[in-house]
């Protein structure tokens, strides 16, 4: 079982992985083991569901990857914007 100490050292992209597959299985996909970051994330503000994750809350990309933020705009919504940037309107 993993420790706070554990998921502190997780990088961005480990704990994405973490709370895309904790989404997945709470949205009624395969199961998913790591109660202890499921627990450490469902405890902080700004946590609201787990099909929140990546569309209204995410875990901040400026090297505090274990502390949650607020979303602007969906996961979706950037990458069309991204992918509108790239080959225009």
């Amino acid at each position: 079982m993993l420790t706070k100490e554990d998921i502190l050292q997780l990088t961005r992209r480990e704990a994405r992985y973490h709370l895309y597959r904790i989404r997945t299985y709470e949205e009624g996909g395969s199961s998913h083991r790591a109660k202890a970051i499921k627990a450490y994330y469902e405890g902080q503000e700004g946590f609201t569901t787990w099909s929140g994750f990546a569309r209204r809350w995410d875990v901040d990309e400026e090297g505090q990857h274990h502390k949650i933020v607020t979303r602007q705009f969906t996961e979706e919504q950037e990458w069309n914007r991204e992918l509108s940037s790239l080959v225009g309107d």
